[in-house]
């Protein structure tokens, strides 16, 4: 499946629009924000982090290639599901933000991915000295299954976000 994702063009087109707040007509905006710690030490942990999978690293969520680089261009497979089932969803990312105090990446879904949209991954170093990783994104259902599942798919979605916040979180607070 990686090899066909990699030869794919992305299913959204509409690149950085998690960073705006208006949201395209027939997609669901989803924003998630967490203080995962305080101070530049943590942030760097933090930003490692993500930059290695770490929030990626939730029960039931691989990434195929393993040890792909978070690098722009880079085409991942996030797979969601245990041994027997899961659901592979195809991602490029297009964005990768290396600053002082700002780090993360932007990846957008390609065909085969349940869903087409957007989705960001972010932690900062803010003035009042705390550590906020954000995870935003714009989806629609992209295949018949996602559009039936309804407000099971959104709940399936909202249990991913929360366990790339946790995830990141724990990596971060295990470095102390």
């Amino acid at each position: 499946m990686v090899a066909r994702a990699q030869r794919s063009q992305p299913t959204w087109t509409q690149f950085g629009a998690t960073q705006l707040e208006e949201t395209p007509s027939g997609y669901r905006r989803l924003h998630r924000e967490r203080v995962i710690g305080h101070g530049a030490e943590e942030f760097a942990r933090a930003a490692a982090g993500l930059r290695t999978w770490r929030a990626h690293a939730s029960r039931g969520v691989r990434i195929w290639p393993v040890g792909a680089a978070l690098a722009l261009d880079e085409t991942v497979v996030v797979s969601v599901g245990s041994s027997k089932f899961a659901i592979a969803a195809p991602c490029r990312i297009i964005d990768v933000v290396d600053q002082d105090r700002r780090a993360g990446f932007v990846y957008v879904t390609l065909p085969d991915h349940p869903e087409r949209g957007e989705e960001s991954f972010m932690v900062t170093h803010d003035e009042d000295d705390c550590v906020r990783f954000t995870v935003a994104a714009l989806s629609a259902p992209n295949e018949w299954v996602t559009r039936l599942s309804g407000p099971v798919g959104r709940m399936v979605q909202s249990r991913a976000t929360n366990g790339y916040l946790g995830s990141l979180a724990r990596f971060v607070n295990s470095q102390q």
